[in-house]
Protein backbone atom coordinates (compact mmCIF):
# COMPACT_ATOMS: atom_id res chain seq x y z
CA UNK A 1 0.00 0.00 0.00
CA UNK A 2 2.82 2.27 0.87
CA UNK A 3 4.60 2.18 -2.39
CA UNK A 4 1.47 2.22 -4.57
CA UNK A 5 0.98 5.96 -2.56
CA UNK A 6 5.07 6.54 -3.21
CA UNK A 7 4.37 6.26 -6.43
CA UNK A 8 0.95 7.97 -7.08
CA UNK A 9 3.02 10.85 -5.20
CA UNK A 10 5.78 10.35 -7.56
CA UNK A 11 3.94 10.60 -10.98
CA UNK A 12 1.84 13.73 -9.76
CA UNK A 13 4.99 15.51 -9.08
CA UNK A 14 6.41 14.46 -12.00
CA UNK A 15 2.95 15.50 -13.88
CA UNK A 16 3.48 18.70 -12.29
CA UNK A 17 7.25 18.99 -13.49
CA UNK A 18 6.20 18.34 -17.02
CA UNK A 19 3.60 21.04 -16.47
CA UNK A 20 5.24 23.59 -14.99
CA UNK A 21 8.34 22.96 -18.14
CA UNK A 22 5.61 23.06 -20.67
CA UNK A 23 4.27 26.56 -19.59
CA UNK A 24 7.65 27.88 -19.26
CA UNK A 25 8.33 26.77 -22.88
CA UNK A 26 5.04 28.66 -24.33
CA UNK A 27 5.97 31.32 -22.29
CA UNK A 28 9.69 31.16 -23.81
CA UNK A 29 8.47 30.38 -26.96
CA UNK A 30 6.41 33.70 -27.15
CA UNK A 31 3.22 31.68 -26.58
CA UNK A 32 2.05 34.69 -24.33
CA UNK A 33 1.95 38.02 -25.85
CA UNK A 34 2.94 40.64 -23.28
CA UNK A 35 2.28 43.94 -25.69
CA UNK A 36 -0.57 46.31 -25.32
CA UNK A 37 -1.16 46.73 -28.54
CA UNK A 38 -2.58 43.16 -29.15
CA UNK A 39 -6.25 41.89 -27.42
CA UNK A 40 -5.58 40.18 -24.07
CA UNK A 41 -6.44 36.35 -24.12
CA UNK A 42 -10.02 35.64 -23.31
CA UNK A 43 -8.11 33.32 -20.52
CA UNK A 44 -6.36 35.82 -18.96
CA UNK A 45 -9.11 38.46 -19.34
CA UNK A 46 -11.40 36.05 -17.83
CA UNK A 47 -9.56 35.65 -14.99
CA UNK A 48 -8.53 39.02 -13.90
CA UNK A 49 -11.95 39.67 -14.01
CA UNK A 50 -12.72 36.86 -11.24
CA UNK A 51 -10.07 37.83 -9.29
CA UNK A 52 -11.46 41.68 -9.46
CA UNK A 53 -14.87 40.39 -8.75
CA UNK A 54 -13.81 38.52 -5.86
CA UNK A 55 -11.95 41.10 -4.42
CA UNK A 56 -15.02 43.26 -5.13
CA UNK A 57 -17.30 41.32 -3.28
CA UNK A 58 -14.74 41.29 -0.23
CA UNK A 59 -14.72 44.84 -0.05
CA UNK A 60 -18.78 45.13 -0.31
CA UNK A 61 -18.75 42.88 2.69
CA UNK A 62 -16.19 43.92 4.72
CA UNK A 63 -16.68 45.94 7.99
CA UNK A 64 -16.85 49.65 8.15
CA UNK A 65 -17.71 52.43 5.34
CA UNK A 66 -15.64 55.22 3.59
CA UNK A 67 -15.71 58.45 5.18
CA UNK A 68 -19.15 59.97 4.90
CA UNK A 69 -19.21 62.81 2.09
CA UNK A 70 -19.29 66.22 3.77
CA UNK A 71 -20.09 69.79 1.84
CA UNK A 72 -16.77 70.30 0.14
CA UNK A 73 -16.57 66.43 -1.16
CA UNK A 74 -17.83 66.73 -4.52
CA UNK A 75 -15.35 69.89 -5.24
CA UNK A 76 -12.64 68.30 -3.99
CA UNK A 77 -13.52 64.97 -5.68
CA UNK A 78 -13.69 67.25 -8.74
CA UNK A 79 -10.67 68.88 -8.76
CA UNK A 80 -8.93 64.94 -8.03
CA UNK A 81 -10.84 63.54 -10.99
CA UNK A 82 -10.49 66.80 -13.38
CA UNK A 83 -6.55 66.72 -12.34
CA UNK A 84 -5.69 62.81 -12.77
CA UNK A 85 -8.31 60.89 -14.03
CA UNK A 86 -9.94 62.34 -16.76
CA UNK A 87 -7.46 61.71 -19.32
CA UNK A 88 -8.42 57.89 -18.84
CA UNK A 89 -11.49 58.12 -18.00
CA UNK A 90 -13.24 61.64 -19.70
CA UNK A 91 -15.54 64.50 -18.56
CA UNK A 92 -18.41 65.35 -20.28
CA UNK A 93 -17.41 68.04 -22.31
CA UNK A 94 -14.19 66.04 -23.18
CA UNK A 95 -13.61 62.56 -25.05
CA UNK A 96 -10.88 60.24 -23.21
CA UNK A 97 -7.28 61.53 -24.87
CA UNK A 98 -6.08 59.36 -27.95
CA UNK A 99 -3.69 57.61 -25.94
CA UNK A 100 -5.73 56.31 -23.44
CA UNK A 101 -7.99 55.15 -26.13
CA UNK A 102 -5.06 52.53 -27.01
CA UNK A 103 -4.91 50.95 -23.52
CA UNK A 104 -5.42 47.56 -23.02
CA UNK A 105 -7.42 46.72 -21.27
CA UNK A 106 -9.22 50.32 -22.55
CA UNK A 107 -10.06 52.38 -19.41
CA UNK A 108 -13.51 52.67 -19.03
CA UNK A 109 -15.80 56.42 -20.08
CA UNK A 110 -17.08 56.87 -16.57
CA UNK A 111 -19.03 59.94 -18.63
CA UNK A 112 -21.14 57.33 -19.76
CA UNK A 113 -22.02 54.30 -18.08
CA UNK A 114 -23.27 54.85 -14.52
CA UNK A 115 -20.98 52.31 -12.19
CA UNK A 116 -22.33 49.32 -11.28
CA UNK A 117 -20.21 49.52 -8.15
CA UNK A 118 -21.36 50.47 -5.03
CA UNK A 119 -19.55 53.22 -2.93
CA UNK A 120 -17.29 51.09 -0.80
CA UNK A 121 -16.47 48.79 -3.96
CA UNK A 122 -15.62 51.76 -6.23
CA UNK A 123 -13.75 53.23 -2.36
CA UNK A 124 -11.66 49.58 -2.63
CA UNK A 125 -11.05 49.78 -6.39
CA UNK A 126 -9.66 53.50 -6.25
CA UNK A 127 -7.79 52.97 -3.17
CA UNK A 128 -6.25 48.97 -4.50
CA UNK A 129 -6.37 50.14 -8.26
CA UNK A 130 -6.15 47.00 -10.83
CA UNK A 131 -3.24 45.28 -11.54
CA UNK A 132 -2.18 45.21 -15.48
CA UNK A 133 -4.78 47.77 -16.46
CA UNK A 134 -2.87 51.32 -15.66
CA UNK A 135 -5.77 52.00 -12.90
CA UNK A 136 -2.88 52.80 -10.17
CA UNK A 137 -3.47 52.41 -6.61
CA UNK A 138 -4.36 56.11 -5.51
CA UNK A 139 -4.39 54.74 -1.28
CA UNK A 140 -0.33 54.97 -1.90
CA UNK A 141 -0.72 58.57 -2.20
CA UNK A 142 -4.06 59.77 -1.01
CA UNK A 143 -5.82 59.66 2.59
CA UNK A 144 -9.08 57.96 2.81
CA UNK A 145 -10.87 60.92 2.76
CA UNK A 146 -9.52 62.57 -0.85
CA UNK A 147 -10.66 58.93 -2.26
CA UNK A 148 -13.76 59.25 -0.21
CA UNK A 149 -14.63 62.45 -2.26
CA UNK A 150 -13.27 61.31 -5.35
CA UNK A 151 -15.90 57.77 -5.09
CA UNK A 152 -18.47 60.75 -4.61
CA UNK A 153 -17.44 62.42 -7.89
CA UNK A 154 -17.19 59.43 -9.80
CA UNK A 155 -20.78 58.02 -8.97
CA UNK A 156 -21.87 61.61 -10.09
CA UNK A 157 -20.12 62.34 -12.72
CA UNK A 158 -22.39 60.18 -15.26
CA UNK A 159 -25.11 62.64 -14.15
CA UNK A 160 -23.49 65.93 -14.90
CA UNK A 161 -23.67 67.50 -18.64
CA UNK A 162 -20.99 69.47 -20.19
CA UNK A 163 -22.06 72.84 -19.53
CA UNK A 164 -21.94 71.37 -15.82
CA UNK A 165 -18.47 70.13 -15.88
CA UNK A 166 -17.40 73.29 -17.66
CA UNK A 167 -18.92 75.63 -14.58
CA UNK A 168 -17.03 73.53 -12.22
CA UNK A 169 -13.91 73.83 -13.64
CA UNK A 170 -14.66 77.42 -13.96
CA UNK A 171 -15.33 77.74 -10.33
CA UNK A 172 -13.06 75.44 -8.68
CA UNK A 173 -10.49 74.83 -11.68
CA UNK A 174 -8.54 71.94 -11.70
CA UNK A 175 -6.24 70.85 -8.50
CA UNK A 176 -2.49 71.41 -9.03
CA UNK A 177 -0.57 68.81 -10.23
CA UNK A 178 0.30 66.37 -8.17
CA UNK A 179 -2.70 66.89 -6.22
CA UNK A 180 -1.26 65.18 -3.28
CA UNK A 181 1.20 62.97 -1.82
CA UNK A 182 -0.17 61.61 1.19
CA UNK A 183 1.69 58.23 2.28
CA UNK A 184 -0.58 54.75 2.51
CA UNK A 185 -4.01 56.04 3.38
CA UNK A 186 -5.86 53.46 5.97
CA UNK A 187 -7.92 51.42 3.18
CA UNK A 188 -4.55 49.98 2.12
CA UNK A 189 -3.90 48.65 5.44
CA UNK A 190 -7.93 47.44 6.32
CA UNK A 191 -8.38 43.81 5.58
Amino acid sequence: MRALILAGLAGAAMLAAVLVMSAVTWLWLGGFDAGAASPESRLAAGAQRIALDHQLELAEAAAGSPPAPTSKSLIFGFRQYDAECAACHGTPDEPRALWARSMNPPSPDLTETPTRLTAKQLFWLICHGVKMTGMPAFGVHRTDRQISDLTLFVRTLPNLKAQDYQSLRATYGPAPKPFSLTPNAACLTAK
